[in-house]
């Protein structure tokens, strides 16, 4: 298994893309209201990590998930389709360690027999068959046993019905031909040992039928229980509708994929290699796999339908491997191979090089996808099969072996050729993929509305100072474009909402505040005209928007004249600002080394370490603790500000005051990037900046401590640099002493009104 699966009461309350950044987080997939966190190997860590917060293991899968599925289908939210799939799944997924074990030890008794020439009659192979086939032979009772735990019926009677499906004794009463009758109901002749979905059934009518028993009887629940063991409730009764063998409508599902099979085998292979890697991101195949795979394997002994999917599996293996050899960025390249190799080598087990590679860059999954239908295609005409219910890998090639099985891996190795070749003739984006992130973060995501942005803050999808007032400009400018207001004092209410909510969750952004001012200097003007307010504000933020990228532009030219060959620059967390005079720097061709502290404890530098490796430039990663140790290497240090001070100090991510001390004291001149946008003009009249504190869980692991009472754990988020260890500002107005800061703030106010020479 490799995805947690959970359903949260209250979905406003995820951070998805904050989700997806952790480590060891693949992909994020959400349907039918359930969260799968795709983990690969290390799911089972993770669950019992959550578990040890949550509480109980067992209230954790039974009490709290089902409370929270209740919750959502009250309301309504979730579809139908969803709902099918998530509970199919829910079923089969604590049955798969069975299957791959059954599997495992058919594979085995197969190996013995096919490769080493054992005797099909020798009592060992005879006990494997035996145990292998044990899955197969009572399955419906297996299903009926996980169905109780999900629906929260009781297990002893649900064991009892699904029991009497696969009972001898049952089909033995039809011996001859002979009719059977209940009460004077006619009861039909059918074998459900190798269905699933009459066994889920039962166990869901046999959870109702307690629900509606236990609200209207009461105490005689016990007595109604029993009348639900009516074999009318578990058999199909001849209602004028024959009912079919396993081989007709009792599992529908399997039925399906079957005809498609018996109509064209090439045709159904295509459609399936062709689409099982969308279904795995989905979790979809795992009820596919339950309602096809299985009952085939119980019913005929092997499964030739849903195996067709094996070639597919091959093609990521041969996408990845594609990408790694021609990707020109090294990261990529051994990334590639890496999640590649380990894809192939862990089985079935594609979810690595699937999500880490293929998915990320687009063009090799659709590569993928075609190479898988044409595989599927070949292994479908060449009638392959397998006897047991599991993947298509190193591992369990002889559960393949048998009839078609050259065809299988002729299908395996053109649909991996084929992938191969796509993928490298289509490419994909490096730069495109590698600096996503960054590259947003700098010009700007692209909001949908005003409450968009605030949750874009409030998950830290928004970085730096510049982006923050950027943030604030569209979050007022788009709620004047989108929204309606009666008259001026709804728009102000309005406006003012929104920039306490950007305020309480960054106070220390004086970029938020300075927007939010000139819109309240600027609604002041037309105090009449509600449409002439909106006006007024969009123009304003548009001008804000365009200043702070024309503001950072300039700056990045004033700040790469400082860089010279052969340099090594220090900086520390993560600024756009920073980023545009080194990206500057580089465009130039200067070949420099910057020194990246890592900035815990969310490690904002990453950002950078990616974006600088992709403009080709010279990466040292170290730990905030190795400051002291590097800071001698470097010639000069170049820090962001998030705040300037009227008397020229600068506020900044916690660690700015440290190294600029350090700098001072090595004679390392410290510069620090920021456009004058970022001033706090309420300074001047002896305002302290707040410096925000982050949650204490951001810097403590679970485990740190037994407790804590007694400590009192502080996640200082930001800290003041004096002016005296700063060398120079640089700016949009050049390179500037650090108290020269308020001499150039008019000119900057006139310029966003639209007073000024662009404005």
């Amino acid at each position: 298994m490799t995805r947690l699966r959970i359903v949260v009461k209250d979905e406003k309350a995820v951070q998805m893309k904050q989700l997806e950044k952790l480590e060891g987080v693949m992909k994020v997939v959400i349907l039918g209201g359930q969260y799968q966190i795709v983990l690969g190997g290390i799911v089972d860590d993770i669950f019992d990590e959550v578990a040890a917060v949550c509480g109980d293991r067992v209230n954790i899968n039974e009490e709290m998930i089902a409370e929270n599925l209740d919750a959502e289908t009250k309301k309504g939210r979730r579809s139908l389709l969803g709902m099918l799939v998530e509970t199919i799944s829910a079923i089969v997924t604590p049955i798969i360690p069975a299957m791959l074990a059954c599997g495992f030890i058919k594979t085995l008794a197969v190996l013995f027999t096919v490769v080493f020439k054992v005797d099909e009659a020798n009592s060992t192979i005879q006990v494997l068959n035996v145990v292998s086939d044990t899955l197969y032979a009572f399955f419906p009772v297996i299903i009926g046993w996980s169905a109780a735990k999900k629906f929260k019926t009781n297990m002893a009677v649900s064991l009892v019905i699904v029991a009497l499906l696969v009972n001898p004794a049952f089909t033995g009463l039809f011996a001859d031909g002979a009719s059977v009758t209940f009460l004077g109901i006619p009861v039909t002749d059918v074998y459900y040992g190798s269905s699933v979905l009459p066994a889920i059934l039962s166990i869901y009518l046999l959870s109702r039928w307690n629900a509606a028993a236990e609200n209207h009887f009461g105490s005689i629940e016990k007595y109604f229980r029993a009348i639900s063991e009516h074999p009318d409730r578990i058999s199909p009764v001849d209602s004028g509708q024959s009912v079919q063998s396993v081989s007709g409508e009792v599992n529908l599902f399997a039925s399906l994929f079957t005809s498609m099979y018996d109509f064209s085998p090439i045709l159904a292979g295509a459609l399936i290699g062709g689409t099982w890697q969308i279904l795995i991101i989905f979790g979809m195949h795992i009820a596919i796999l339950g309602l096809v795979s299985v009952p085939n394997i119980a019913a005929y002994g092997r499964d030739t339908v849903i195996m067709t999917h094996a070639p597919s599996l091959i093609c990521q293996v041969a996408a990845g491997l594609a990408v790694g050899l021609k990707a020109k960025n090294p990261e990529i390249k051994k990334n590639a191979i890496t999640l590649s190799l380990t894809s192939f080598f862990a089985g079935s087990v594609v979810e690595p090089v699937m999500y880490g590679i293929n998915l990320k860059y687009k063009r090799p999954f659709i590569a993928v996808c075609i190479g898988g239908a044409i595989g599927g295609a070949i292994t479908g005409a060449s009638l392959a099969g397998t006897t047991a219910a599991v993947a298509f890998s190193l591992y369990t090639i002889p559960a393949y072996l048998g009839a078609g099985f050259t065809g299988l891996l002729i299908g395996c190795g053109v649909g991996a050729c084929v992938t191969f070749i796509l993928t490298w003739i289509m490419g994909f984006d490096e730069k495109d993929n590698i600096e996503r992130s960054v590259y947003m973060r700098v010009k700007d995501i692209q909001f949908k509305n005003a409450e968009h942005v605030i949750e874009e803050i409030k998950s830290m999808n928004v970085k730096g100072g510049s982006p923050f007032g950027r943030a604030a400009a569209w979050a007022f400018r788009l709620a004047c474009e989108q929204e309606e207001f009666q008259d001026t004092g709804q728009l102000q209410k309005r406006m003012e909402h929104i920039a306490q909510q950007m305020l309480d969750l960054k106070p220390t952004m004086a970029t938020i505040f300075n927007t939010w001012q000139l819109v309240k200097q600027t609604m002041l003007k037309e105090k009449q005209d509600v449409y002439r307010q909106k006006q007024a504000v969009i123009s304003l933020c548009s001008n804000i928007i365009a200043y702070s990228f024309e503001a950072v532009e300039q700056l990045g030219v004033y700040g790469a004249s400082l860089i010279q060959d052969e340099e090594v620059i220090m900086m520390h967390s993560y600024s756009s600002t920073l980023m545009g005079i080194f990206l500057k720097a580089a465009e130039m061709g200067r070949k420099f080394t910057v020194i990246c502290t890592e900035s815990r404890p969310l490690r904002e530098s990453r950002l950078a370490v990616n974006m600088l490796r992709s403009a080709g430039v010279s990466v040292i990663y170290i730990t905030d603790a190795s400051i002291y140790e590097f800071l001698p290497r470097a010639d000069m240090v170049i820090m962001g500000a998030d705040t300037l001070c009227a008397d020229g100090s600068v506020a900044n991510k916690m660690g700015t005051a440290m190294i600029a001390g350090l700098a001072k004291a090595c004679k390392k001149k410290v510069y620090i990037a920021s456009e004058l946008y970022k001033l706090d003009l309420r300074t001047q009249v002896g305002y302290r900046v707040v410096l925000e504190r982050r949650s204490a869980w951001e810097i403590l692991n679970k485990d740190d401590f037994d407790s804590l009472d007694g400590i009192d754990v502080v996640n200082q988020f930001f800290d003041i640099t004096p002016a005296s260890d700063i060398q120079a500002i640089i700016c949009e107005y050049g390179i500037i002493p650090p108290a020269s800061v308020l001499n150039f703030w008019k000119d900057l106010e006139n310029h966003v009104k639209g007073d000024g020479n662009n404005g």
